[in-house]
């Protein structure tokens, strides 16, 4: 004979399987768990939001984030970087965030006004406007993976003065060496006595406008096409050198080999390598090692931003102005030119956009300014000034 307590358990019972079994014939994708099975294991450990974010970021980070295709390892560096930034800012704000799906929109308002506070809490300085907008950018990616695309708002939403949020995309002063006091011929000649591969590279980057990263990675005796050779996609007829490696997004370009310049710096760029294939970098060390090692040498002979106001892209700017002048016939805005022709204007701006590696035309006015700021300078006789950079 049963207790009576033993049917009242296995009435009870029998009724919670009828309800759960109910409960499954409404919402057939919900697992139910049998309620007289084992319980699952607690787990005594808590995930750490470290722990949590960057198996989120194992996850997702190899994607772009609008776009069906895959990122650079910079890029994914970058991001992730980025994303630990900004959690470790919430926790130094007092937002203990464990879980980076509680993510939300008062934390990227908190965020936002501490970055642009004159006395952050979380960061040793304000930052820049183009640093809040990387920094937003980043967060919009993270939401896009979380399930709230819309949680992060432009950054003039988060702010009282849109200006301390807002890029300047056009040069007002002109960024190349010589601008700032430096002979680049004499500064790479004493940089390429001390050590010849980062001479170099200078002197490459100078000739052509390429980034440090390309004028690294080139491969100079594979990369020059003879006159004729139209193989790139622009089907530029005539020499040129083929800029692949190290470009923004894979975007592969010819750049002419049209001045005596240009033909020096590739040969002497050529006559260090033992091979064909070899990259214009020292072959004892790693890619990581090569840009290091520029940065390295540049600090050594004081060509700083901080002690000259220069830097290796300098060169490339250098390059986008004497290159803008010689296909528009008058200096470039930037350098306090004339109003130019507009179809000149606009034949050379896509020109050298194209050589640069860009797209867009509209790009140049970070390297060469907007024509319209010459033709104001023209009507007022105002020197270009020089307190904003792109």
């Amino acid at each position: 004979m049963h207790h009576p307590t033993n049917r009242r358990r296995a009435r009870a019972q029998e009724a919670t399987l009828s309800r759960l079994a109910r409960h499954a014939a409404q919402r057939p994708d919900v697992q139910v768990r049998d309620p007289l099975g084992p319980l699952p294991r607690q787990s005594s450990r808590r995930v750490s939001w470290k722990r949590a974010l960057q198996d989120l970021i194992a996850a997702h980070n190899e994607r772009h984030a609008t776009k069906p295709k895959s990122v650079s390892f910079k890029t994914q560096t970058e991001r992730a970087c980025s994303l630990f930034r900004c959690f470790r800012d919430l926790h130094a704000l007092g937002y203990k965030i464990r879980n980076p799906y509680c993510l939300g929109g008062r934390h990227i308002t908190a965020l936002v006004k501490d970055w642009t506070a004159a006395q952050p809490r979380a960061r040793r300085r304000t930052l820049s406007p183009a640093m809040v907008q990387t920094e937003l950018s980043h967060l919009r990616t993270l939401a896009t993976w979380l399930g709230k695309p819309g949680l992060v708002l432009p950054a003039e939403s988060y702010v009282d003065d849109p200006a301390c949020v807002t890029r300047r995309s056009v040069a007002t002063a002109d960024k190349s060496w010589p601008a700032h006091g430096v002979d680049p011929d004499r500064a790479i000649e004493a940089i390429a006595a001390h050590d010849p591969w980062v001479g170099a590279q200078l002197r490459l980057a100078r000739a052509f406008g390429l980034r440090i990263k390309e004028a690294v990675m080139i491969q100079p005796r594979l990369a020059e096409r003879p006159a004729g050779d139209a193989r790139g996609p622009s089907g530029f007829v005539g020499g040129h050198l083929e800029v692949v490696r190290g470009t923004k997004g894979g975007r592969q370009r010819e750049v002419p080999i049209d001045t005596p310049a240009k033909r020096a710096a590739l040969e002497a760029a050529k006559a260090l390598l033992t091979s064909d294939a070899q990259f214009l970098a020292n072959p004892t060390r790693s890619l990581v090692q090569n840009l290091d090692r520029l940065t390295n040498v540049m600090k050594k002979f004081g060509l700083t931003r901080k002690a000259l106001g220069v830097t290796p892209h300098g060169l490339r700017h250098e390059y986008a102005g004497d290159r803008y002048e010689a296909l528009a016939g008058v200096p470039a805005p930037v350098r306090g030119g004339p109003p130019p022709d507009p179809s000149a204007d606009e034949q050379a701006r896509r020109r050298v956009a194209e050589e640069l590696g860009h797209s867009r035309p509209q790009i140049l006015a970070t390297y060469c300014g907007n024509p319209r700021a010459g033709a104001r300078r023209a009507a007022d006789g105002s020197p270009p000034t020089d307190d904003a950079s792109a």
